[in-house]
This record gives structure tokens, C-alpha cells and sequence, in this order.
């Protein structure tokens, strides 16, 4: 869907504006007409519904028009922006222009039908000072539409400013995080080249698997969960390459939160702060628990690992870790929740909180406890 620009916007308000201004004056022509209808019978010369109307549409099609060019004038010539004189004294020759012109529609009509018999000077003293009144009544009118307008329009441009922004602020924190996973994962790859090619290989195989799927997201924050798992699985395979036996990954992911939204790359970092502090330093290595469960209006995720916890050096500030909770503070505001630290039976958890938005499901879920081989 194409957006809509704000002059197309600014169209689509003057004609909403101009139709609103005709069927207020139109409604004002049927009131006067039926005044004329009641008038003339209560003075016992009842007129037809053709001359009551005749008497009563032509004022109100001469107020339509001052209307609009009150208001086009208000519009154009606002006495609340420089120049302040130049922009008053248009008004007031307007309003004395436009007072006198309704006079004098008022009198030539009121000469061709007879209707009144007025003389213009009658007409003049009776109806030019109310008719300035009014026309100052229609461009404040006018003024305060205008004025609430230009409000609405820097209020959706702001919005918009601050919807780039956010954008540019998360894909600045994703460039900060994808040097800083490849340049691990290269480092890794180097490192088992000197023991094992065919491993290497393989690690190399995953990792351009790995960009293929990073590179069909660019410019994508949030992705299903499911894509999302797609995403990690072949980094814990390059891992799984790297460490062996000694790494072993759960998925226990509940199947009705698959087709939820979730920031792109969120879970790879905190994977890989658990495979850094939890399972690479130990000979035994450890076992990682990834986790997903709806809670209400909520989309749950947990990365558990069986670590020492405390004693790991972890403290929640590494790139990983800071990086994810402000990505999680730009897509969400505070309509979220992020904790990591160790757990008191031992080991370190980090859960996260957020809405749960359902993205398009494209097959039905059926994942719900894996181990990634």
C-alpha cells in the first residue's frame, strides 16, 4: 500500500472542508426557507415552498461563497505568522470588500424581486457592520481549523522522524552485532583449520548458510520465531563443529508462539554469551535450554545454560547482552522485559518479555521439543 503524502492529505482536507462549508449553508437555506414558509402564514400571505426558498437560498449561497474565501484567506494569510501587519490589513479589506459585495447582492436582488423594497442606505446600516462581525467570526474560524491542521501534519511528521530513527537505531545495534558474531565465528573457524579441514569446512559451509539467511532479512526487525530458530540453528551447528559432544542445545519452543513476532537475531546472541562463558571454557561443556511460551498477551523466550553462573564473569554489560536490551527498548518503548543473571541453583538465565504479535502463518506449527544435532 503506497503512503500518503501530505499534499495528497492537504487535497483531500480542502475538499472535505469545502463539502462541509456547502452542506452547512445548504442546511441554513432549508431552516430559512421554512422560517419564510411560517412567517408568511402568521401574516396571513402564505407564500409557496418555489418563493419562500427563492427568498431564502440566494443569502445562503452568498454566505457559502465568503465562507471559503474566509477561510482560503485565513489559510493563506495567518495573522498568527510574519508579516503580522501586512497579513491584519488583508483581512480587514476583506472584510469590508466582502461586507459591502453582500449588500450589494442583497439590494440588486432585493430590486429585480420587490420583495423588500429596501434602500441600499437600509441596507447598508443594517447589514455591513454585522456582516464584518461575521466575516471576523469566519476567519477565526477558519484561522483555528488551519492552525489545528499545521499541528496534526508536524505531529504525524514527527511520528515519522521518530519511526526512522528507530529504524536507523536498529539497524546501527545490528551492524555493531553482526561484525561482532562474525568475527567470533571466523576466529573459530581459523582456530580448528590447524586441527581439523574437514571440520572447518563444514563450519565454513554453515556460516555461508548462515549469511544467506541474515541477508533475507536485511532490513527486517522483527521476523516470526520460527524464522528465527531457523536463524540459530545453523550457528549452534557451527558451534556443535567446533566443540563437539562437549555442546548440547534444547529447543523445548511451545508450537502456538512459532507464528509470533520477534526481533530479528535475539536469540544468537544470548546462545552465544552461554556457549562463551557456560560451555567453551569447561572440559565437560554443558547443555543450553532455549524456551518459548505465550503468557497471556505476552511472547515469553528463555536461553538457560547449566554454567557456574556467578562465577563466569558474566554481569550482563557485553556487547551481546547490552546490544539486545536496546534493540528490545527501541522496537517496544517500556512495553518490555529483559533479564539476565545467574540463578541461584546455579547456572545463568536470560528471559525476555515482550507483546505478542502474531505474524502470517505460512504452515502449521508442529515444533515443540528438539534437540539441535
Amino acid at each position: 500500500m503506497f503512503a500518503t503524502t501530505p499534499v495528497l492529505q492537504s487535497r483531500r482536507g480542502r475538499r472535505y472542508e469545502v463539502t462541509l462549508v456547502l452542506a452547512w449553508w445548504a442546511i441554513y437555506g432549508v431552516f430559512l426557507t421554512g422560517q419564510h414558509l411560517l412567517l408568511s402564514r402568521s401574516m396571513g400571505v402564505p407564500l409557496d415552498i418555489g418563493s419562500a426558498a427563492a427568498r431564502a437560498l440566494p443569502g445562503a449561497v452568498v454566505w457559502a461563497g465568503i465562507t471559503l474565501v474566509a477561510f482560503a484567506l485565513a489559510r493563506h494569510f495567518p495573522i498568527d505568522e510574519p508579516p503580522h501587519v501586512r497579513h491584519v490589513l488583508v483581512h480587514i479589506s476583506a472584510s469590508a470588500t466582502l461586507a459591502l459585495a453582500e449588500v450589494a447582492i442583497a439590494f440588486g436582488i432585493d430590486r429585480v424581486t420587490g420583495w423588500f423594497n429596501s434602500s441600499f442606505s437600509d441596507l447598508f446600516v443594517n447589514g455591513f457592520p454585522p456582516n464584518v462581525l461575521y466575516y471576523w467570526l469566519l476567519a477565526g474560524l477558519g484561522h483555528a481549523i488551519e492552525v489545528y491542521r499545521r499541528y496534526r501534519i508536524r505531529e504525524r511528521e514527527a511520528l515519522m522522524l521518530q519511526k526512522r530513527l528507530a529504524e536507523a537505531e536498529l539497524h546501527l545495534l545490528k551492524t555493531q552485532l553482526q561484525p561482532h558474531f562474525l568475527f567470533n565465528t571466523l576466529h573459530a573457524i581459523s582456530a580448528l583449520m590447524h586441527r581439523d579441514v574437514r571440520a572447518a569446512d563444514r563450519m565454513l559451509t554453515r556460516l555461508s548458510e548462515l549469511l544467506r539467511v541474515t541477508l533475507e532479512h536485511v532490513g527486517t526487525n522483527e521476523v516470526s520465531l520460527r524464522d528465527e530458530l531457523d536463524f540459530l540453528k545453523p550457528y549452534v551447528e557451527i558451534e556443535r563443529t567446533r566443540l563437539g559432544e562437549r555442546l548440547n542445545v534444547t529447543l523445548d519452543i511451545a508450537p502456538d508462539t512459532l507464528h509470533g513476532n520477534v526481533p530479528h537475531m535475539i536469540l544468537q546472541p544470548l546462545v552465544e554469551n552461554a556457549v562463551r562463558h557456560a560451555i567453551a571454557p569447561r572440559a565437560a561443556g554443558g547443555h543450553i535450554l532455549v524456551s518459548s511460551r505465550r503468557s497471556g498477551d505476552r511472547l515469553e523466550l528463555e536461553v538457560v545454560d547449566d554454567g557456574s553462573g556467578k562465577g563466569d564473569g558474566r554481569h550482563g554489560s557485553g556487547v551481546g547482552l547490552s546490544n539486545t536490551r536496546a534493540r528490545l527498548e527501541t522496537l517496544y518503548g517500556s512495553d518490555f522485559c529483559f533479564e539476565a543473571g545467574p540463578m541461584p541453583e546455579g547456572g545463568f538465565r536470560a528471559a525476555i518479555s515482550i507483546p505478542f504479535r502474531a505474524a502470517p502463518v505460512e504452515e502449521p506449527a508442529a515444533l515443540r521439543q528438539e534437540a539441535i544435532p
